[in-house]
């Protein structure tokens, strides 16, 4: 479901962490991003350039994406404490 929330595969402060990082603003849209939005923002972080045509990225460069998008939602939970719900 690539047009369903990304709330659904993520956690607030990790999709909150990729979009700022991303956009480089602290103000957040009134509605996550798609679950295909956010994939692509992660793989990103794992060399997937996103150009008009490369298509859907491949679970190797997600996989590379992850690993460093992990530590930035980490981060991203330490430096917005008042923004935890506790939910992982």
């Amino acid at each position: 479901m690539p047009e369903a929330s990304c709330t659904t595969i993520l956690a607030d402060h990790e999709w909150k962490a990729r979009y700022t990082a991303i956009h480089r603003r602290v103000a957040l849209p009134a509605t996550p991003p798609t679950v295909r939005q956010a994939v692509r923002w992660i793989a990103q972080l794992g060399g997937f350039l996103a150009r008009k045509g490369d298509g859907e990225p491949g679970i190797t460069t997600i996989w590379r994406g992850w690993s460093r998008f992990a530590d930035m939602a980490d981060l991203y939970r330490i430096t917005h404490p008042s923004e935890d719900t506790g939910n992982s």
